[in-house]
């Protein structure tokens, strides 16, 4: 064997033990996976909320990974990497199953990514048959198409329209979290709040007693002191709009803004970790 054949032979020896180890590291945080488990069956039976995945807590996750890496392994490979340890964590504790609206599209590719090969997938005949399954917790999540004013997007005015808004479906997640090949854009909604993330944004939705402008919109909100992201999305009576942070629904600046002439109900739809660029 050559001098060049013998270095290629122990560079692959030692990539073997290295994934090797890599193995060994998976299975003994399996091992963990299992103590928390335990310990959510615990904080259930003492009636503490335990939701099924925490979108906050793993946008955190992955921006650390982004943080402390450095070397030639690309980013992007790297947190998909860790997406299917999450999705397989997850599929540890219970099948987790994801409804995604209709039969094809962004979002389906969008919510595989995203939960990755350790969930299950079902398919929602359109928006109001997800938020059914939400209501009654039959899926841990739904995908829907990005808020639009009107078609398959326009999903986010019959949340301002329903008449109960406890147990509403909440916005938790803006996927993708990073760019890895797929195309559009898709929110996530669970029977649960948003939890917080180191950089979050909440959703509001408003519905006026007129048709109003974008700039009438944004004065509204930035005079009751929240700070937009970007502009409002306007649909007839009804506006929705993205500001900085997880506003809590108590908050004096919803109090504010509901006060507002013109504004006839305010609610918060949700929030989510803002994604990686």
């Amino acid at each position: 064997m050559s001098q060049a054949s013998s270095d290629l032979a122990n560079r692959r020896a030692e990539i073997d033990r290295i994934d090797r180890e890599m193995q060994h590291l998976l299975q003994a945080r399996a091992k963990v996976v299992q103590g928390v488990l335990r310990a959510k069956k615990a904080a259930t039976a003492a009636g503490e909320v335990t939701p099924p995945f925490r979108p906050g807590r793993e946008a955190e996750v992955l921006r650390g990974l982004l943080e402390r890496h450095d070397g030639d392994f690309p980013p992007a490979s790297l947190l998909r990497i860790w997406r299917e340890i999450i999705s397989g964590a997850t599929r540890i504790q219970a099948v987790q199953r994801i409804a995604v609206v209709g039969r094809g599209g962004a979002e389906w590719d969008l919510a595989r990514d995203h939960f990755g090969l350790g969930a299950e997938y079902d398919v929602a005949a359109d928006c109001g048959a997800a938020f059914g399954l939400l209501r009654r917790q039959a899926v841990a999540a739904a995908v829907l198409a990005m808020p639009a004013a009107e078609g398959p997007g326009a999903w986010w005015r019959s949340l301002l329209t329903d008449g109960s808004p406890e147990g509403a479906p909440q916005i938790v997640a803006r996927l993708p979290f990073f760019r890895a090949g797929t195309e559009g854009g898709a929110l996530v909604l669970t029977p649960f709040a948003p939890d917080a993330s180191s950089r979050d944004r909440s959703v509001l939705g408003l519905a006026l007693d007129d048709a109003a402008s974008a700039g009438a919109v944004m004065g509204a909100l930035e005079s009751a002191g929240l700070k937009l992201a970007n502009a409002p999305l306007l649909a007839d009576t009804h506006a929705l709009a993205e500001v900085e942070g997880l506003v809590a629904a108590d908050a004096p600046a919803l109090a504010q803004l509901a006060a507002t002439p013109g504004v006839v109900d305010m609610r918060v739809l949700g929030g989510y970790a803002v994604p990686l660029a």
